[in-house]
Formats: structure tokens, C-alpha cells, sequence
């Protein structure tokens, strides 16, 4: 299916992904610091899939709904803070 958006449209719908992974940089340590690495990782991957899923669909609705989509997913990615994971994890562990 061909689109007819503008370029500038087309940059929206590109950088949407990455406002709304900035936005969860630093609550994402927090978030998996609080409730645990693996669950932030999974309700992450989750949220991620769904949102890959229903895409295409709402690329057909409207290109601005496909932007907001788009800054969702971004946000879902919060789960690839693996550093922040990583830590949070081995500080749970019992090491004698």
C-alpha cells in the first residue's frame, strides 16, 4: 500500500520511536529498580508487541494516530535498559 505523506510526515512518523524512548530513559531505572528488572522487561516486550502488531492498521487510519503509536512503542522499549536490568538483577543475588 502506497502513502501519500509528505516528507515531513514521514520524519514525524521516523522520530516518534525515539521521543518516546528518550522519555523513558531514567524512569526506566527506576521503574526496574522498584518493581524488579524482569518485570519492567516483560510488560515492556509486551506492550512492544502488541503495538508492532496493530500497526499496520493504524497506519491506514491516519498518519498522526501511526505517530502516536509509534511514540508508544518508543516508550515500550523502556525495557531495553539492559545495563539498569543487568544491575538490578545481580543485586539480588546471594553471593556468599
Amino acid at each position: 500500500m502506497n502513502f501519500n505523506w509528505s516528507d515531513e510526515e514521514q520524519g514525524w512518523v521516523l522520530a516518534a520511536f525515539f521521543y518516546g524512548y528518550l522519555l523513558t530513559q531514567i524512569p526506566g531505572g527506576w521503574l526496574s529498580t522498584y518493581f524488579g528488572g524482569k518485570w519492567v522487561f516483560g510488560l515492556g516486550i509486551f506492550v512492544t508487541v502488541i503495538l508492532t502488531l496493530i500497526t499496520p492498521l493504524v497506519a491506514r487510519i491516519n498518519v498522526w494516530c501511526l505517530v502516536a503509536v509509534r511514540v508508544m512503542e518508543g516508550i515500550g522499549e523502556v525495557r531495553t535498559i539492559f545495563i539498569q536490568f543487568v544491575v538490578t538483577m545481580i543485586t539480588k543475588l546471594d553471593i556468599q
